[in-house]
């Protein structure tokens, strides 16, 4: 069994519904990684994806969070800021479309906000706006550093509600339930001018 497929999100997804949007492969995408476990609905966009799971349509959807090529899925990260859905679970799917070179493109399955877990998630997606002022970058890296809690993926998105102002998207790489990662959070929190979790899962392997 497939570290996808045993995952506690696979499981409750058997048999019931799951958005992707056309244009990113997501038939191919779930086809290798979940096989016939879930019926699906076809989405014409992002937007779509992310409103048909918030609305209570489908049970998860499919969103592409980064790509090998061309970076951060920049539609993607401000949908999971705006809220509604949690992300829940990574697949890691690699493509070579005649190029000597793969592309590997990292999509997250996202669920409404309350979801099962089996304590065994070891990343945690987090969105951060910080004061603007001299220090508050170091001010929210330090306590992830003091506890040696690495930082695998990072991006920064505009925060739409000044000129100039922005906002920081990062996985943690640590056990989503571990003291040290609570702590930091906490922590990290009293520095920050707002801090959203957008999820927690368990790191995808290629395939």
């Amino acid at each position: 069994m497939s570290r996808s497929t045993s995952a506690p999100w696979a499981r409750a997804l058997a048999g019931r519904c799951i958005a992707h949007a056309e244009s990113w492969e997501g038939g191919s995408v779930l086809s290798r990684h979940l096989g016939t476990q879930a019926q699906r609905q076809v989405c014409g966009s992002l937007d779509a994806v992310h409103a048909a799971v918030a609305q209570g349509d489908c049970a998860m959807g499919l969103l592409p969070l980064e790509s090998s090529q061309e970076g951060m899925v920049n539609r993607s990260h401000d949908l999971l800021f705006a809220g509604g859905v949690k992300v829940v679970g990574e697949l890691m799917h690699e493509t070579t479309d005649g190029a000597s070179t793969p592309t590997f493109v990292r999509y997250g399955l996202i669920a409404p906000t309350h979801h099962p877990s089996d304590g065994r998630d070891d990343r945690v997606m987090v969105a951060v706006v910080l004061p603007q002022r001299t220090g508050s970058l170091l001010d929210l890296l330090m306590p992830l550093a003091h506890r040696d809690i690495g930082i695998g993926h990072w991006c920064s998105r505009p925060a739409r509600v000044e000129g100039w102002h922005y906002r920081f998207h990062f996985t943690l790489c640590a056990l989503a339930d571990s003291e040290d990662v609570q702590q930091a959070l906490r922590d990290a929190a009293s520095h920050c001018s707002e801090l959203r979790l957008l999820g927690r899962f368990r790191a995808a392997w290629s395939r």
